[in-house]
């Protein structure tokens, strides 16, 4: 599972990821969820939450897609995903389909054999449907691009049966969605997202990132990228460990000091690679400054220590 997040103010939008991935029963802090895609029209990214397998070969097959028209990218990329899909579930009900046969022929008297075989078909098309239900074995994307053609951001929703835009400035995808919309519903009450800047951006995409990290499957160094008419801009690593840090610090209350005004401020000084800034935070979040840019230190954690300051004392 894992959680992927847009955030746009019509002309600009920041998409972040988890890195997590699970596989044969064992979780990774690795695994990459996001393709950015580059066009003489459009330019953006893909990202996707659910199987990981589905997801991977979807975002290595990108590149085959050299469509104009932003909305036939994102029918191309649907394509994908319905052949990939097809094909798994074809394989998938041979599989069965042999599974029953060679127990049939354990029964000789033909018509208990039919009846076996009608049994037998009957569970295995339970446990199809069971595992056709179940989101560990399904996969969503979603595609941000800044189309020039329309002069703003725009934003699909696809699986491998259908494809629709969005018109909400927020979008929250994986089993870490439910907190980070939370966390957008409760925070942008009242607040005008088109006028918000990129650091504004920034840090409610952060923030929302930081609190779905509560929930199960999600986890791991989150990837941010910005995307405007120019092009997308992946952050570096250094940054967006800090930029993590310091959203998980600011909701954590570890510091009076990380006011919103205050902390907007320094992911701004993040981002532009003002270098005195970590030097400066690292203080004021009391770990040094190397830590604060290559240890990302989960919301959880943050919220103890924080605790222990206040509680323990």
């Amino acid at each position: 599972m894992t959680v992927g997040i847009s955030l746009t103010n019509g002309l600009e939008a920041i998409i972040i990821t988890d890195s997590q991935g699970t596989a044969r029963g064992r979780e990774s802090n690795s695994s990459k969820k996001v393709k950015c895609f580059n066009n003489d029209n459009y330019n953006g990214v893909l990202f996707t939450a659910g199987s990981g397998n589905h997801g991977s070969y979807v975002l290595k097959c990108l590149d085959e897609i050299p469509d104009e028209l932003f909305e036939d990218y994102v029918e191309a990329v649907k394509m994908k995903v319905r052949l990939l899909i097809d094909s798994y579930d074809s394989e998938t009900i041979e599989a069965y389909k042999r599974e029953v046969e060679k127990k049939a022929k354990l029964v000789t008297d033909e018509e208990e054999r039919k009846g076996f075989i009608h049994q037998e078909t009957s569970k295995k098309m339970i446990e199809f449907d069971q595992y056709k239900n179940n989101p560990n074995n399904t996969s969503s994307f979603i595609a941000v691009a800044y189309d020039k053609k329309s002069g703003k951001i725009r934003s699909f929703h696809l699986n491998s049966e259908v494809k629709s835009e969005l018109f909400y400035p927020n979008v929250e995808i994986g089993s870490g969605n439910d907190g980070a919309s939370l966390y957008f519903m409760t925070k942008l009450q009242g607040v005008d997202i088109e006028k918000m800047n990129i650091s504004e951006l920034v840090f409610f995409a952060m923030n929302a990132y930081s609190i779905s990290t509560i929930y199960e499957g999600v986890s791991g160094t989150p990837s941010l990228a910005v995307i405007n008419k120019e092009g997308v801009d992946n952050i570096s690593k250094d940054k967006r460990v800090a930029l993590s840090n310091l959203s998980c610090a600011y909701l954590s209350e570890f510091s009076r000091d990380l006011t919103p005004e205050a902390t907007i401020k320094y992911v701004e000084r993040i981002l532009t690679g003002e270098e005195s800034v970590y030097e400066e935070l690292s203080k004021v979040l009391k770990t040094g400054k190397d830590a604060l840019t290559s240890t990302y230190i989960t919301y959880n954690s943050w919220q103890e220590r924080s605790n222990s300051n206040l509680f323990s004392k």
